[in-house]
């Protein structure tokens, strides 16, 4: 019991202080990467590091929820490992020491995995929450109600192709009881519709001249039911009547001596 409890502080203890040191190791490195940010900003930057394959890690074991969740944690936490190790040795090859040449391009890879690292976590962070159990029921059941409003809409048209023709009736009655109200609309009271007048239809007036057959054809129309054919013939009438008019006014202005 004596050996299993010392085994385990030994272990925790060299894990500290492995940690300690690739942690001071990554935040030298950004310091260096970093030289006009604050001092807390390299410090922050642990979180896409040491810090955050640990967290990565603890996630993984204790928290994530779901093939998504667990995915994400797992992938992480090795992704974040490989990041640490790439800081370390850019640290120990690019801090000044003389003994070994630094790759060429190991500055560069360094300095770009920063901004890399960065995005990846933040990126991992949103389709850790978009993995949620609740997240992922709440889309699916609005994907659904989705499905069902845009079924909705197709059968809507369904329906008025099915009943535009008594729509359609209904709306052309209550147009043509608009047209004939119109028709027998006299606002001076003169007897005379307004539609027979010319001119303008409010204000000073010029009637057409006095025509016995106006009396019969007002009150015919003026009594007359919604049906079209009866308000055709009458308003044919008074059109008849209106060209004999003009026939004689104009033989008389030619000088037609024929008896009449």
């Amino acid at each position: 019991m004596l050996n299993r409890t010392l085994a385990k502080f030994i272990f925790y203890a060299v894990a500290v202080v492995l940690l300690t040191w690739t942690s001071s190791l990554t935040y030298s490195f950004l310091s260096m990467a970093l030289p006009n940010t604050f001092w807390l900003v390299p410090l922050l930057g642990l979180v896409v590091f040491d810090v955050g394959m640990l967290a990565w890690m603890f996630v993984f074991l204790s928290h994530a929820e779901g093939a998504i969740q667990r995915a994400v944690a797992i992938t992480l936490c090795l992704f974040n490992f490989v990041g640490v190790g790439l800081m370390v040795i850019a640290e120990i090859l690019l801090d000044g020491q003389q003994m070994v040449e630094a790759p060429a391009m190991l500055g560069t890879a360094a300095i770009w995995g920063i901004g890399i690292w960065t995005v990846a976590n933040v990126l991992g962070v949103l389709i850790f929450h978009l993995g949620d159990n609740n997240a992922r029921r709440e889309m699916a059941m609005q994907a659904e109600k989705d499905a069902v409003f845009e079924a909705a809409l197709a059968d809507l048209k369904t329906r008025r192709i099915a009943a535009q023709k008594a729509l359609s009736q209904e709306m052309s009655a209550a147009m043509m009881d608009e047209l004939i109200a119109a028709l027998r609309t006299d606002s001076n009271g003169n007897g005379i519709p307004d539609i027979m007048e010319r001119g303008r239809q409010s204000g000073q007036r010029t009637l057409i001249p006095p025509d016995p057959m106006h009396a019969l054809h007002h009150d015919a129309l003026r009594h007359s039911t919604h049906d079209m054919a009866e308000v055709d013939a009458i308003l044919n009438d008074l059109a008849a009547a209106r060209a004999g008019r003009g026939g004689s006014s104009a033989n008389g202005q030619t000088g037609d001596t024929r008896p009449h």
